[in-house]
């Protein structure tokens, strides 16, 4: 954050030549937070967004219940690094009075068919195999998956089925929804090196929509339903053309495309991408994370749990809940969360098939007869053409590097950024509006020569 700190010397000191164009593709944190820097330097920036709203990944619901609720990002996930430098969306809460509540993880009830696992036993297993992880870092490949730590631990401790049933659900659980992918999918080797902030996460009650739209505040050129088809990068003068056939012209572009848009090649690059960059895009994980909302004409559950997580002998998941009572107390809604392909296999149903199955396993976990909900309230981002999942994950046989490669410029001319450019806050909001700051100022410091 240093680097950024001389930001408003540069902003003021006309080093940016007049007339200076610059296309921002995609209005989701990072590219609003790029556009802010540039247009505040002098640049003339141009916004292309697919959507009809900004926000990216970014997105709150307030139609459904008549109260906020997080379509995407949920969390801000603390508040300060081991530098003592603040979260970014922590300083814009801190700085505009946003309301938020501490929302605690360790508030978690583990349950099976109604009655409570023993937590502390659990607890002490998950510590065991992180220990035994770490032990084993020297032997560990990047060819190795959670899924494979986990049967050498089982194996080595001598499990009982139910016992490696249980570890099983919950490291599936917790696991999969910190990165959005299936553990024999997720490379072991590269788990647990993100930065990261310290504080615990908290919630803003008033939606965490606040974040792009304090971004966007001023921005003069951001065009909404522009779905981008075409980069031509190979002039001096970039073209960037869009589905409705306008074409846009300008001296440098920052793609802030999901990685998951970049793995589907819906966007056509002239000339192709890098070997190199091409085949890190295709290596990248990209996770998909789902929620159920569900509101109940009343609470049935513990009013100091935030989490509760079912585990089955029958699945190789942990089926995890938790409650928005503390962020909306007035009302009683449950969310219920999916990760990989677990998560992409509901996309596939209807809206009340996967509320009907999240009320089946809420009356499993209880051993109650919990009645139908009021509303309910599903997320699909996997199959969404503008996401096409949720967030980066380090992916078995792909390297680290392969983030610093999709980071890298094509050129002087194309640029990227997105929590998928972020090495140590890859999956996050913060992560990715510094990752904007980040390719701000490199085309900056490129634009004064």
């Amino acid at each position: 954050m240093a680097s950024l700190a001389g930001m408003g010397a540069r902003v003021g000191s006309g080093a940016v030549r007049p007339g200076l164009r610059v296309i921002v593709i995609g209005a989701g944190v990072s590219g609003l937070a790029a556009a802010k820097l540039l247009q505040e330097a002098g640049a003339k920036v141009t916004v292309l967004e697919a959507r009809k709203r900004i926000g990216g990944r970014v997105h709150t619901d307030r139609a459904t219940f008549g109260v906020p609720v997080e379509i995407g990002a949920q969390y801000v996930q603390g508040t300060k690094n081991s530098d003592g430098e603040m979260n970014p969306v922590w300083e814009m809460a801190k700085r505009h009075r946003w309301a938020s509540v501490p929302f605690s993880s360790d508030a978690v009830q583990a349950v099976r068919k109604g009655e409570d696992v023993d937590a502390e036993e659990l607890s002490e297993r998950m510590e065991a195999f992180t220990e035994v992880i770490e032990e084993a870092e020297d032997e560990i490949e990047l060819k190795h998956s959670v899924q494979d730590a986990m049967d050498r631990y089982v194996a080595e401790e001598s499990l009982t089925p139910r016992q490696a049933a249980e570890l099983r659900a919950m490291v599936a659980s917790e696991v999969g929804l910190e990165y959005g992918g299936d553990i024999n999918q997720i490379a072991i080797q590269s788990i647990g090196d993100e930065e990261g902030f310290s504080g615990g996460n908290h919630i803003l009650t008033g939606g965490y929509d606040q974040v792009p739209a304090l971004l966007a505040t001023g921005l003069l050129d951001v065009r909404l339903g522009a779905v981008v088809t075409e980069i031509d990068h190979r002039e001096e003068v970039c073209t960037v053309t869009t589905k409705g056939g306008d074409v846009y012209h300008a001296e440098h572009v920052l793609c802030t495309l999901p990685l998951g848009v970049l793995q589907s090649q819906s966007v056509r690059f002239s000339p192709a991408l890098p070997p190199a960059k091409s085949q890190a895009i295709a290596r990248m994980g990209m996770g998909c994370l789902g929620k159920v909302f569900l509101e109940f004409p009343k609470r049935f559950w513990p009013e100091d749990t935030n989490w509760f997580l079912s585990l089955k002998s029958s699945a190789p998941w942990g089926v995890a809940f938790s409650s928005l009572s503390r962020v909306i107390p007035d009302r009683h809604i449950l969310l219920m969360w999916h990760s990989g392909a677990l998560a992409r296999e509901r996309e596939a149903m209807s809206d009340e098939a996967v509320a009907q199955i999240a009320l089946e396993e809420l009356r499993t976990a209880t051993g109650e007869p919990v009645p139908a909900p009021l509303k309910a309230k599903i997320t699909r981002w996997g199959t969404d053409p503008f996401s096409r999942g949720a967030y980066f994950f380090p992916k078995v046989n792909s390297p680290m590097s392969d983030v610093a490669e999709l980071a890298k410029p094509v050129g002087s001319r194309l640029f990227f950024a997105g929590e998928a450019t972020n090495k140590g806050l890859f999956g996050t909001v913060p992560g990715a509006i510094l990752s904007g700051r980040r390719e701000a100022e490199r085309i900056l410091k490129i634009a004064a020569g």
